[in-house]
């Protein structure tokens, strides 16, 4: 997990700059489509109007399409990218996992979906969801990603 958090902590922005008026410099030639890996953070609470989030871990499917919302609105954190499915929100983007707005601002998310569902079963009670999310091919003016 420790490998984890070093790589995401490569794609680190300033922390005086908000996430979502930075521009990428213009780098390379175009490169094919990626996928990445992205946990979901705060599955363990409720939603606004009182939905469990576990609860909607439950009905959950591997290869369900998500949605990633901003939400510019929220009190704790401007920047939060909620992870939208058919049944409600289930978390957010971890705040660490700054490369997802880049990858939005620059409009080259294709597809966001459940890729694993962990926990839930013997001990671990509590459920988590990871994404994967892929990534059109980078051209002139996009990031490394």
């Amino acid at each position: 997990m420790e490998a984890v958090a070093m790589i995401w902590n490569l794609f680190r922005w300033p922390k005086d700059q908000p996430k979502r008026d930075r521009q990428a410099e213009p780098r390379g030639k175009p490169k094919g489509e990626r996928t990445l890996l992205c946990a979901v953070s705060g599955e363990s609470f409720r939603n606004e109007d009182g939905q469990s989030r576990q609860e909607l871990i439950e009905l959950l499917q591997i290869g369900e399409p998500v949605e990633l919302r901003p939400e510019p609105d929220n009190p704790r954190d401007p920047d939060a990218i909620a992870v939208m499915t058919d049944v409600g929100k289930v978390g957010y983007v971890p705040s660490k996992a700054d490369w997802v707005w880049q990858v939005m601002d620059e409009g080259r998310i294709k597809s966001a979906r459940i890729a694993k569902i962990t926990g839930g079963t013997g001990s671990k009670g509590h459920r988590g969801v990871v994404l994967e999310i892929t990534l059109a091919g980078r051209t002139s003016g996009t990031s490394k990603l």
